[in-house]
């Protein structure tokens, strides 16, 4: 069977089952493939499931490393400083960590590694049992400044400070904040050097207090609770320094055992996780190798096809687009092609498309040369969309009244022309009000206005037809008519008010007569004669 005739056969099929026999070319080759990497993929992925987990246990050695040294820090500070918050660190890392190590100690892939993990265990339980029995110590000497010893000799001076202030000895007074300046570098700085200036501070303190001109039972109730801050605070130094020896212990602790096991695991583990990696590798390789081999030949098959069934399409969709273009210059080019599908159906509509559009071009031109002014009007924004030329006539004759140029009309709001008309027109917006007329003055022109709408193939309005008349002849006529009809009438009533006179002038004339004719008799048949001639003229 040669190319022509499948050519010939693929021009009967839709796009649809043309695209489908590349996916059933291209599912084929890869039933195929699969088969072929079947074994090879429960290894690979053996391999990549060993490899996730060695990550993932590389991970948790890199944060633990830094979870141990925060528990260490965390409980170094507690000891020296007593806040709370490092005891809460202390707490939820020391706990976090021994579940790490038990996890590692039970999960790690090798004995020797997990003989390494064992003893880091080992390890963190001594720095944790250390810290907890020192804990207590801590606690003696005051977590805050309000309780333990640290509350005791504050409680102490805080007294002694009230009487001084009470008596107002400065001298007093300035010793003692010599003695709370030395006392808090301690707690701060933990160096004994600030030991030796608090006791001679404190001799010098009670040598002014002997010396001064307080009274015996103020001295003595100084003395007395100055005996009991310097009691509390030597007993605090002696239980700062040795939680200093107990940090000290944790610090060689932390460094000797825990972070040397920590490298040693470290270490052997990476050894492992090398090793893991280039066994990985080798599969992979072979593997990819196999497979790549597979779909090249997969992909070397279905790009011919590819390349036939895209020259069956592209080809007459080619010749449809080429039509379309010309059409666009108004040009028709008959398109007949033996296709099948989505292509015959194009084909179809391309050709009733080119019906349609001679017919428009028909119409366009029936509207163009049309005398009668006549414009459209998006339905939705209400700015004019297209103006013929008699229209683009009678606005170039009113370019003086309107805001713009006729030639620039074409998408501009409507309602512009019907305020430069001194009103506003009806709302185009509402159907109900169609069909619409109205009169307008724009310059020296009267308008008549004739509006409609446009139903586009669904039934939906969405254009608006306005045609224009200029009846500006017409309203001038009846202007003048009105004129010289008002000017007859004017006449005819000022004549029938001068008749009314006159009768009402020949009837007292009439009475008289009528007078004259009972005192003479002789005159009356020429007066009745005359009477009648008057009555026949009125």
């Amino acid at each position: 069977m040669g190319l022509n005739s499948i050519l010939t056969k693929l021009d009967g099929l839709s796009i649809g089952k043309r695209l489908s026999l590349i996916g059933l070319l291209a599912a084929l080759g890869m039933l195929v493939a699969g088969m072929i990497h079947m074994k090879s993929v429960a290894k690979i992925s053996q391999a990549v499931d060993a490899a996730s987990e060695v990550g993932g246990q590389m991970e948790q050695l890199g944060i633990l490393t830094r979870d141990v040294l925060i528990e260490f820090e965390a409980a170094s500070r507690y000891l020296t400083y007593a806040t709370q918050d490092t005891k809460v660190t202390w707490q939820d890392y020391s706990g976090k960590n021994d579940e790490v190590i038990k996890d590692l100690k039970e999960n790690l892939p090798t004995v020797a590694l997990r003989n390494n993990a064992s003893k880091l265990q080992a390890s963190m339980s001594n720095f944790d049992g250390i810290f907890k029995r020192s804990m207590k110590d801590r606690e003696t000497l005051g977590v805050s400044k309000d309780d333990g010893l640290a509350g005791e000799l504050r409680s102490a001076v805080h007294t002694v400070e009230h009487q001084l202030k009470k008596y107002k000895k400065d001298t007093l007074m300035v010793s003692m904040l010599m003695l709370r300046r030395h006392e808090k570098d301690f707690m701060l700085r933990h160096s004994v050097k600030y030991l030796d200036k608090f006791h001679k501070e404190i001799s010098h303190f009670n040598a002014k207090l002997d010396v001064s001109n307080l009274k015996p039972s103020t001295k003595k109730m100084v003395s007395l609770y100055m005996n009991k801050y310097l009691k509390a605070f030597d007993a605090y130094v002696n239980g700062m320094l040795d939680l200093l020896k107990v940090e000290a212990e944790l610090e060689t602790i932390y460094n000797n055992q825990l972070v040397k096991n920590m490298e040693v695991l470290e270490q052997d583990f990476m050894k492992y996780a090398q090793k893991a990696n280039t066994e990985q590798a080798a599969v992979k390789a072979y593997q990819t190798y196999l497979f790549w081999g597979v779909l090249l030949l997969i992909l070397i098959a279905v790009s011919l096809l590819i390349r036939v069934i895209a020259s069956s399409i592209i080809k007459p969709l080619g010749k449809i687009v080429l039509a379309m273009d010309e059409l666009e210059k108004g040009v028709v080019v008959p398109v007949d092609m033996h296709v099948g599908g989505e292509l015959a159906e194009l084909q179809q509509s391309l050709r009733i498309f080119q019906t349609q559009n001679t017919e428009a071009n028909r119409l366009r031109q029936v509207v163009e040369t049309t005398p009668q002014p006549t414009m459209t009007v998006d339905k939705g924004t209400l700015k004019i969309s297209y103006i013929n030329k008699a229209a683009l006539r009678l606005f170039k004759q009113l370019e003086g009244s309107i805001s713009y140029a006729a030639d620039a009309l074409v998408g501009q709001p409507f309602s512009m022309l019907c305020q430069s008309g001194g009103k506003q027109c009806a709302d185009l917006s509402r159907d109900e009000l169609y069909p619409i007329k109205t009169d307008l003055s724009l310059g020296d022109k009267k308008l008549e206005l004739h509006a409609l709408l446009l139903k586009n193939n669904a039934g939906e309005s969405d254009s608006i037809m306005v045609s224009w008349d200029d009846v500006t002849h017409e309203v001038q006529l009846a202007e003048d008519f009105e004129s010289n009809i008002g000017a007859t009438v004017n006449e005819l009533i000022a004549a029938a008010t001068q008749m009314q006179s006159s009768s009402e002038a020949l009837s007292t004339m009439a009475e008289q007569s009528l007078g004259q004719a009972t005192s003479v008799s002789s005159g009356a048949v020429e007066a009745n004669h005359n009477v009648a001639n008057v009555a026949a003229a009125t």
